[in-house]
Parts: structure tokens; sequence; C-alpha cells
């Protein structure tokens, strides 16, 4: 595993507070994201690893692969790209792309870890500079994330910034239209939660830990108990517009069956949640 998720969620962990901006509130959530995966799943990818290997293969170039990463709340989207590379023995350049510093250092340190080039860019979707001739860009969750009144821009950014005949690759959970709202946690999932990962806490080495274990665990309620109310519900019919609006092909929109739950903010059981789709949408050649 090239990830050095220790380091970077030590680094998370003591930065996130001086690097995200406190209008953007995402302090708590970029401190504990890449933490609580190291501790809960033991630092596994997110979901759709073999996917995205796949679409990584596919969208080389002479060996060649430059992988454009949109969003990421640590370094687990770009892993994806990175070892999808190295074990196809692929050369990888990155461009990051987020609003937050935070996010950003860490891919920036993951890379210098691994002699990869990564050029970041501390800005929203809808800024991502024209012509950056992108192979690929990979999106994890990413949109439920957009703005409602962004998506059309943040696609016709995503085209503007891929090379012909590049992708567009993403895992994302889907709506079905007129389901009602979805309550994330409850007290009693976040009670449990909690005591679980203390009892964690306890079996690691105090030197393992980038704070006090009370601190730890008083930051992880905080990040767990994150209002979510603001993010717009995804439909299918909502891929196919965009992506005709911004001169894109659907190529595919497969839902999958989880096998199991990686996100360290999700408390739902994965029988009750919107399906998962493996998106991919391609920029013609002409």
């Amino acid at each position: 595993m090239s990830e050095p998720l220790v380091a970077l969620s030590r680094f998370a962990f003591d930065w996130a507070n001086t690097l995200c901006k406190t209008e953007h509130g995402c302090a708590s959530y970029h401190q504990m994201w890449p933490f609580l995966r190291l501790i809960e799943t033991g630092g596994v990818l997110p979901a759709g690893e073999a996917f995205f290997r796949r679409e990584v293969n596919a969208c080389s170039r002479d060996g060649k692969i430059h992988a454009l990463i949109s969003g990421g709340a640590d370094t687990g989207v770009m892993a994806l790209a990175v070892e999808a590379a190295l074990k196809d023995s692929l050369e990888i350049r990155i461009t990051a792309i987020d609003r937050c510093r935070t996010p950003l250092d860490q891919m920036r340190l993951y890379g210098a870890a691994n002699g990869i080039e990564v050029d970041t860019h501390a800005i929203t979707l809808d800024r991502i500079p024209e012509g950056l001739g992108a192979n690929i860009i990979l999106g994890h969750s990413i949109l439920t994330h957009i703005p409602a009144g962004q998506h059309l821009a943040v696609w016709k950014a995503w085209a503007a910034a891929l090379c012909p005949g590049g992708r567009i690759v993403m895992s994302q959970r889907i709506s079905t239209p007129g389901e009602p709202p979805r309550q994330r946690w409850t007290p009693e999932l976040v009670e449990k939660r909690h005591q679980a990962l203390d009892e964690k806490l306890k079996e690691l080495e105090v030197s393992y830990l980038p704070a006090p274990k009370e601190m730890i665990l008083e930051e992880a309620k905080r990040f767990w108990t994150r209002s979510d109310n603001h993010k717009p519900d995804i439909l299918e019919e909502d891929i196919y517009k965009y992506a005709q609006a911004a001169n894109l092909r659907v190529l595919q929109m497969k839902p999958i069956a989880d096998t199991k739950t990686v996100s360290p903010y999700s408390f739902t059981p994965l029988a009750t949640q919107r399906l998962r789709y493996e998106i991919v949408i391609e920029k013609p050649m002409a």
C-alpha cells in the first residue's frame, strides 16, 4: 500500500484547524476522516477499487496517466488512482482539486512520499482550469457535495479539463424520484459507535495516537453529528442531463451490490442505503 495513512492522519489532525477555512465548516470533517478510516477500517480504500483500476488502465496512454482528483476528504480517492497505476506499472501524474487546503496538502505529501508529481488547486470544482489535458477524472460520492446551482458549471469544467477521449469515472449513490429524506444518524447510533471507538483506542499505544484519547473521542462525535441536510438528491436522469449539456457521453451507469461500508461518515446499514453506481462518462474524440 503506497498511502502513508498513519502519518497523513496525524497531519490532518494537527493541521485541519489551521488549514480549513472557518466559513467552510469542514475542520472536524477533514481532521477525523483519515484517522477514522485508519482505525475503523484498517485504512481500506473507498469503494470500487477494481472498477477504478480498470478505468485508470483504459485511460492510460503510452504507459502514462494524468489523473485529476475531483475533491477528496483525504488521500483515499487519490490512492485509488495511484494504487491502480502502480499495480499496472503506469507512470502517473496527479492534479488535485478541492476548495480546502487540508486534503490538498495531504495529497501533496502522499505524492512526495512516492515520487509522484502532484499539482494542487485550492478552488471549487466549477473553477477547474481549462485545457489540463487530463486522461481521467476521479470522483467518489462527490456529486452530493456540489451545490445544486453549480452542477452544470462543474460538468462543463470537467469536460474542459479532459483530453479528447478522456473519461470522468465516479462511484456515487443515486436517489430514486420522490423518495423521502433519510436520517443519517441517531443519538443511539452515535453513542454505540463512540463506545466502539473508545475500545479500539484503548488497544493502541499512546505514541500511535495524534492526540489524547479524550480529545479524539470528542472530535469524533463532532464529526459524526455534522449536519448534511444541504446535500442535494442526485438522480440517474441528472447524470444524463448534465453529461449531454457538457457534450459528454455516458458509457456506463451500473448499480452495484455493496458488500460492506467503508465510509467513516456512514451509519446506515447497507441494505437500507441508496444504490451505489459505477459511472463512466467520456469526452468524444471530436
